[in-house]
Formats: structure tokens, sequence, C-alpha cells
């Protein structure tokens, strides 16, 4: 396969991952206040304003990756911010009994997505070194 097709399936694959994250962002979008609460429940400093960052992070992150920006920087935040989800928002070891499978199924799809995200940073990363480009350039894309 060359290299022009491979671009095309690592642009697809970006898309694809980011839609879960244009979702959930215009879903907090539509309600903030009830993002803010559920993040007071999680003990969140500055729950609104928490709030608004994430919803930010959650439209621009993934706008930006599907672009084609700064993939492996931005495939490496979504990774850790979707662990971090996991951690703190699914954890499935302190929860009811009849939600203890619903939060483990959320809390392996996260784990499944960074890995995901961990493969995009991969593969950016070996397009660089094969094409000769730097490694992280912050005024060049991908594309």
């Amino acid at each position: 396969m060359n290299t022009a097709a491979l671009r095309r399936l690592d642009i697809a694959a970006r898309i694809l991952m980011s839609i879960l994250f244009l979702y959930s962002g215009v879903g907090k979008l539509m309600d903030p206040a009830s993002v803010a609460t559920r993040l007071t429940d999680f003990g969140f400093p500055v729950p609104m304003l928490m709030a608004y960052l994430v919803t930010a992070f959650e439209l621009v992150a993934p706008i930006v990756l599907i672009a084609g920006y700064q993939v492996m920087i931005l495939s490496v935040l979504l990774a850790g911010y979707t662990v971090l989800t996991a951690l703190m928002l699914h954890q499935f070891w302190a929860a009811a009994p009849a939600q203890q499978a619903g939060q483990s199924i959320n809390f392996l799809k996260n784990l499944a997505i960074a890995g995901g995200f961990w493969f995009v940073a991969r593969t950016e990363l070996e397009f660089r070194l094969s094409a000769g480009r730097p490694v992280l350039d912050p005024l060049r894309s991908a594309q």
C-alpha cells in the first residue's frame, strides 16, 4: 500500500475516533449546568469553569485532530483525557452492583479508545520519521 493510501486511512481513523468527542462536546454545550453538577459530585474545583473547559476540549481537539494539525500531541492528550475519564468517572469497582456491568463496559471502552489514540500517535511518529520530517514541529501540520 502506498503512502497516500495509508494517509487516507489515517484520516479516516482520526475522523471515526473524533466523532464520539464531538457528540459528547455538543451534548455538554447544550447543558453545561448538568456537567458542572456531575463534576461537583466527583469533587472537582470550580465545576462550572471545568465544565466549560472540558466542553471546549471535547469540541476543539477532535476538529483540530481531523484537520491533521499536531496529530501526535493531540492524540496523546486525547488518550490521557480518556484514561482519566475512565479512572474518575467509570469506577466500576466502586459502583452499585446494578451499575457495575455498565461502568465496566464504559471503563474498558475508554481504555480501548485511548489505545486507538496511542496508535494514531505512533502512526504519525512513524510517518514523520520515514519522511525525514521533524518529530515535533509546532508550525507545520501533518497532512
